[in-house]
């Protein structure tokens, strides 16, 4: 679903944090280094509150991981945890549409994961 280039997207939406935050590039790298070590155990509840029916709590879990995909410029996560936020709110099947899509979010955090490693070992986002 990415409209342009994926890293130019996470470059663009690191340095719009850097800006916002007066030039603190490591406050970005430390924001983006705890978003990596988080995921897994984000992605893991937000699964099981799938598999267990737990609607609210899925919302919730898919919300926090939208907001942070959007502000780390990781465009493909962002959209699949939206759809996956919206099969939710759909009705009576919305939990089974929302377990199919759940796959999408997994693979796109997969890509979104090695996209910030590489912005991290790269330091790309910044203007140094």
């Amino acid at each position: 679903m990415t409209t342009i280039d994926p890293s130019a997207a996470v470059a663009r939406a690191w340095q719009d944090l850097i800006d916002q935050l007066e030039g603190n590039g490591p406050a970005v790298d430390r924001f983006a280094t705890i978003w990596l070590e988080l995921l897994p155990r984000r992605l893991t509840s937000c699964r099981r509150a799938l598999v267990r029916g737990d609607g609210d709590l899925a919302r919730t879990r898919l919300l926090s991981l939208h907001g942070s995909a959007v502000m780390l410029g990781l465009e493909d996560l962002a959209y699949s945890t939206a759809r996956c936020r919206a099969a939710l709110d759909a009705g009576d099947d919305g939990l089974e549409s929302a377990r199919v899509l759940a796959r999408e979010v997994m693979i796109d955090a997969q890509m979104a994961a090695a996209l910030v490693s590489t912005a991290l070992a790269q330091c790309r986002w910044s203007k140094r």
